[in-house]
């Protein structure tokens, strides 16, 4: 149902020997065995659908990011309208992306593509839109429209899209133009269940005091 050469995992469908029911499983492939578990779900991905315009079978129905840290798929419940975010390292759903008023995410081939570290994802809606979401919180942080293609750079912090245009809305008139967006990552945010009355940092900004809270800040540095 899906596949990672980078992260070298597969995602099946089916059960153990000694197993009553069907799950979404994931395994590894270089170690050959079972890494994780997706159950509760009240209806499991198809592991195949019809293209519907192509006619043929498509096959790969969950996207993998490439660091093996997020699965994605259709919600079986809701299909066109959710899709269900799976983080694989804390063995949980962490999200439901929601597609926007009056949009629908495709329901065949593959929903989407991850940036590089997993943090975003760019899913493939009707009507030729391209989501790009915050792929643990399940926010939506921009939509492009007209969008044919698309590709992330190698480190993740670049869209590429290609855009379908037209002067009069004439199909046979379309011009197909690159565009390049660069992607930041939302700033963490938290919340702390009552009104803010009162803020303020120490001389070296390593405490926050948030109304009678004291916080510890910790600098989170990436090493490439």
């Amino acid at each position: 149902m899906g596949y990672s050469a980078p992260a070298q995992l597969a995602v099946l469908r089916g059960r153990l020997k000694d197993e009553p029911n069907e799950s979404l499983q994931v395994w590894d492939l270089v170690a050959g065995k079972r890494v994780g578990v997706i159950a509760g779900l009240s209806a499991l991905p198809k592991a195949e659908v019809i293209h519907p315009e192509a006619g043929y079978l498509v096959h790969d129905t969950v996207n993998i990011s490439s660091n093996g840290h997020y699965l994605v798929f259709a919600d079986p419940a809701s299909p066109g309208e959710s899709l269900r975010v799976f983080d694989q390292r804390a063995g949980q759903f962490s999200s439901r992306l929601t597609a926007p008023r009056g949009l629908k995410f495709i329901a065949y081939g593959p929903l989407g593509s991850f940036s590089a570290d997993g943090t975003l994802l760019a899913s493939l809606m009707v009507a030729d839109v391209l989501c790009v979401s915050d792929t643990a919180r399940g926010n939506i942080l921009a939509t492009i429209p007209g969008v044919r293609e698309h590709w992330w750079s190698e480190d993740g912090k670049r869209l590429i899209v290609r855009v379908a245009r037209s002067p009069d809305g004439d199909i046979n008139r379309e011009t197909y133009h690159l565009g390049f967006w660069e992607v930041t990552p939302p700033l963490p945010s938290y919340e702390i269940g009552r009104p803010v009355n009162s803020l303020s940092l120490n001389k070296d900004g390593s405490r926050l005091a948030v109304n009678d809270q004291i916080c510890d800040v910790v600098q989170r540095m990436q090493i490439g």
